[in-house]
């Protein structure tokens, strides 16, 4: 069956911003076959910086609530993440309490149907990430600097459940409640969630990527987990105008975990021909190609080769058209407070004034070209880099320009790129070299432009003249100005006019 692009309901989110680190720290089990989905998940390897990662997940295995998979996956995407961002405060920091919203309007942002069975499976696929014990030991940028400018990262190390499912409606849930579904809800009731502290530490401090929700939920589960590992090293093939990107075939496992590592070349090829099918019938991939490799003392393993296809560029324009619409579309951001266990929920708008101008305001083509820039070259949030191109404009402007030429990686871009922006850092000699040979060559084409140009000098730029002074002709610099070299001397035409 040939692949098809399934569209999106209004009710469900274009986008999904996504931390960097939690996407790729294996979690949900995207695969349909039950026996793959492993009791306990074990990552370990090192980030950007070189610092050791260790990161575990202790799965519930029980008949009554059962492994975050494939339903837990979409409604963490569609739902939580939208709802968490849009909790998120203006200064990047996140409440403890999320609202989800009604049970009937959660139901229609995952796509699902509203009914009573469709709820309990709901609450279900949250309950199956509340129960996932996490055991994260690793570092997150902070998105501060110290004294002599080094970025400064915050240790994550504990045991932790991402969240749980707090209440609905004024009824505070147990987890016995949770474990069983013995309790009674409406519809209309609303939804909430709690965030453990260390999952909104993540969740504040990484910078996102962006997915594209159309393309990501009209895959297949193993397609999803490919995209979601895949989408930003595409994104930067398409935007640089290169040809193709690489991965080794043992750092994509051990990201896919439910996926068994091979070594025979065969096995590999069928293995990842059958995770990128739906990506090779959309047109996502032109084409793939390996390459097996053996270094000393390690195993065999495989060099994998991603050209991408039309349909990349096409993903890639529908994120740009979405925030474009988002720009000219002001939105009011209203949540609901959190429940209390005395008295009734109240309704409390969560828009700030300054979010309001912001949304007012009107941006140029210049504007969203920086916007864009800090959206998919640095993970910037669409709000912060809305703000920031709004209110610094010229910074924004200086310290892209600049970035090119800094002799430095911070593992947190967004982080950093926002500091310097707000903080104003100096820019490299290297900068100041680059654009004084850029006005250097500037002005050398100019004149020659204008030599080009004079029909009264010579190809190097003088004309003959004679004045009082001098009768028999002098050699002078052209002003390339017909009125004012009249008035010099006699106009005498160069040679070869």
């Amino acid at each position: 069956m040939a692949f098809e692009l399934l569209p999106l309901k209004p009710e469900q989110h274009t986008l999904t911003f996504v931390p960097r680190l939690s996407l790729e720290l294996p979690f949900f089990n995207l695969t349909v076959r039950r026996k793959d989905i492993p009791k306990v998940i074990k990552y370990a390897g090192r980030d950007d910086a070189g610092r050791p990662i260790r990161w575990e997940v202790y799965q519930d295995t029980s008949d009554e609530i059962g492994a975050p998979a494939v339903e837990a996956h979409e409604v963490w995407y569609l739902l939580v993440k939208p709802s968490i961002d849009s909790q998120r405060r203006t200064d990047g920091s996140i409440p403890e309490i999320i609202p989800l919203g009604g049970i009937r309007e959660c139901l229609r942002k995952v796509g699902w149907t509203a009914g009573g069975f469709q709820a309990r499976e709901l609450i279900k696929a949250l309950t199956q990430i509340a129960f996932a014990g996490c055991v994260a030991d690793l570092w997150v940028p902070t998105g501060d600097m110290d004294q002599e400018g080094k970025e400064r990262f915050l240790q994550i190390k504990g045991r932790f459940s991402r969240m749980s499912v707090y209440a609905i409606g004024e009824h505070h849930l147990t987890e016995e409640e949770l474990a069983h579904r013995k309790f009674d809800f409406e519809l209309e009731d609303v939804l909430y969630i709690r965030l453990d502290p260390l999952e909104a530490k993540l969740q504040q401090l990484q910078d996102r990527r962006i997915l594209d929700n159309q393309y990501l939920f009209s895959l297949t589960p193993a397609g999803r987990r490919w995209y979601e590992l895949m989408a930003a090293k595409i994104f930067g093939v398409v935007k640089n105008k290169g040809a193709f990107c690489e991965i080794r075939y043992s750092w994509y496992t051990q990201h896919h975990h439910t996926l068994k590592r091979y070594l025979d070349h065969k096995r590999v090829r069928f293995q990842m021909d059958r995770v990128i099918r739906d990506h090779l019938e959309s047109g996502y991939i032109n084409r793939v190609e390996y390459r097996t490799i053996k270094e000393p003392d390690q195993e065999i393993d495989y060099i994998i080769r991603y050209y991408p296809g039309p349909a990349a560029g096409d993903s890639i324009d529908r994120i740009r058209a979405h925030i474009q619409r988002k720009r000219k579309t002001p939105q009011r951001f209203i949540g609901r407070s959190a429940p209390s266990t005395h008295g009734p929920l109240r309704p409390v708008s969560m828009a700030t004034d300054a979010a309001q101008k912001t949304a007012l305001s009107v941006i140029t083509a210049q504007g969203i070209e920086l916007i864009s820039s800090l959206l998919f070259g640095f993970g910037i949030a669409f709000m912060k880099a809305y703000e920031l191109t709004l209110t610094q404009k010229e910074s924004v402007a200086l310290q892209l320009e600049a970035w090119p030429l800094r002799n430095i990686k911070p593992r947190n871009r967004a982080g950093w790129m926002i500091h310097a922006i707000e903080q104003h850092y100096e820019v490299p000699n290297s900068y100041l070299e680059h654009q004084r040979q850029s006005k250097q060559r500037f002005l050398s084409d100019s004149a020659k432009a204008a030599i080009r140009a004079c029909k009264l000098c010579d190809s190097a730029g003088f004309r003959s003249l004679k004045t009082a002074k001098y009768p028999n002709g002098a050699m002078r610099q052209c002003t390339h100005d017909l009125m004012l070299e009249s008035q010099l001397g006699n106009m005498l035409l160069p040679p070869s006019a």
